[in-house]
């Protein structure tokens, strides 16, 4: 071979060493920004992952001043609802719209990241309570104004909490779980007409955190322990006075404390223990109704509260006909009672309250007036029964409050359903709703809710009557 063919051979073989370096360092480009796609970008929103947020979090907190920023962990209320009525696609459409109103009104040296399902971390400059409940407010009413037609059809609204940065020598993970307890207590807080919803991180927090887990913790074995009581709430018929049904109601027994239902109804909403603790209660119902039947006393009837989380469950009734099959029981004994601020889906409500009528149990809302939709409810939903809620009847402006209700028990009475009072404190206030025509009174002025032996002796070994 002479030296001209030895030389390009040569060559030949350099440039294809070369390229095929080439293209192996194009590969691994590609594959690190993909890598780094999925490590620091978010699938749902394009924007910073958490764990960008968590080391760009750092570098601008050490370079500033202490006391520069606060830490502040937000979600969406009610966000399971959307998935649950409508669709994990909506979902993921409203939180990229909820990350772009956040990421509109950064300004630099801020940051702002999807933590987790629907919660958001954010890094602002601190200005104070007030300045940062104005920013996040605008980010709500921005995420509900123009509501396109994915959106869900009720209000959406936000909850926050802060934890002010005065350093990150507690850590950036510790420093987002208390601003993530914070916000906790956010959630528990009465709904404002901004949307938004804010508190700050305070040391109990963190108790009353720890404490809510080691009741969530607890909950099963206490299930199957008997320490969950049902108490029965009288309702009296506005007409006689005679007590004429009652309403079942749980209560925990931990310890010696007997926990009322605000202390871990809401916790159990949340972590979907609620349907099994609702079955349960349920239960218990159709056994005290049997023992009534052995013992010659009336079948009062008795109603149970179903929690929303149930309605989007196919064959959500069969375990409730099933308990009353066994039981021998007639269906109209019982009574189920849905809460109006559960029609955050309508249809889907619809569909279980036709589905209950359809299976020859009683169906009442509850809670009416406390929602947004309550003429939505009475309208569509097939209900024999309305509860009105007690806010008629309590709080500053009573009058403008009983001239509602007195439409509510004529409007009621006009769709052919009984009306049930909650939460009338005064005599004067029964006498008015029993000239208007409503049914049933059920309050502390005829009597708390007891355990079964109490009411049993009020409705039939030592009756009682409500005097007005």
């Amino acid at each position: 071979m002479d030296r001209g063919a030895v030389v390009l051979w040569w060559a030949l073989a350099a440039a294809a060493l070369t390229g095929t370096l080439l293209v192996l360092w194009i590969s691994r480009q590609r594959a690190r920004r993909q890598a780094e796609a999925l490590a620091f970008e978010d699938p749902v929103t394009g924007g910073d992952s958490a764990a960008k947020f968590a080391l760009l979090c750092r570098h601008l907190v050490f370079r500033a001043p202490p006391g520069s920023y606060v830490l502040v962990s937000l979600h969406i209320d009610d966000f399971d609802l959307i998935d649950e009525f409508l669709s994990s696609l909506q979902g993921d459409r409203v939180l990229r719209q909820l990350y772009d109103c956040l990421h509109a009104q950064l300004e630099p040296g801020e940051l702002c990241a999807r933590a987790a399902g629907e919660h958001f971390q954010l890094l602002l400059h601190w200005r104070g309570m007030g300045a940062l409940h104005a920013r996040l407010a605008r980010a709500a009413i921005r995420l509900g104004s123009g509501t396109p037609s994915w959106h869900p059809p009720w209000p959406l609204s936000l909850s926050a909490g802060a934890y002010p940065l005065g350093d990150l020598r507690c850590g950036v993970v510790t420093a987002q779980d208390r601003a993530t307890v914070a916000c906790r207590a956010a959630a528990k807080l009465p709904r404002t007409a901004d949307s938004c919803r804010c508190a700050l991180y305070a040391p109990q927090d963190l108790a009353q955190a720890l404490a809510r887990k080691q009741k969530l913790d607890r909950a099963a074995a206490a299930l199957a322990a008997g320490e969950f009581r049902v108490y029965l709430q009288p309702k009296a018929d506005l007409q006689t006075g005679k007590i004429c049904g009652a309403e079942a109601l749980v209560r925990w027994q931990l310890g010696e404390k007997l926990l009322p239902p605000s202390d871990f109804i809401e916790l159990f909403e949340r972590s979907g223990f609620i349907a099994q603790l609702d079955r349960w209660v349920f239960c218990r119902v159709c056994a005290l109704l049997c023992s009534w039947r052995q013992n010659g006393w009336p079948l009062l009837p008795i109603s149970v509260n179903l929690s929303r989380r149930q309605l989007t469950e196919p064959d959500f009734l069969q375990p409730y006909l099933q308990m009353l099959q066994r039981s021998g029981l007639p269906p109209s004994c019982t009574q189920i009672e849905l809460t109006e601020t559960a029609a955050q889906d309508m249809d889907a409500l619809c569909r279980a309250a036709a589905a209950i009528r359809q299976a020859g149990l009683g169906l009442a809302i509850d809670d009416f007036g406390a929602g947004y939709s309550s003429l939505a409810s009475l309208r569509r939903l097939p209900a024999d029964t309305l509860k009105l809620d007690r806010a008629f009847f309590v709080g500053g402006d009573h009058r403008r409050g009983e001239q509602v209700a007195h439409w509510a028990v004529q409007l009621a009475a006009q769709l052919g359903m009984s009306t049930v009072a909650e939460g009338v404190d005064t005599a004067a206030q029964a006498r008015k709703l029993r000239g208007w025509g409503c049914t049933e009174l059920q309050s502390y002025l005829l009597s708390p809710p007891v355990p079964p032996p109490v009411f049993e002796q009020m409705a039939f070994t030592a009756p009682r009557k409500l005097v007005l």
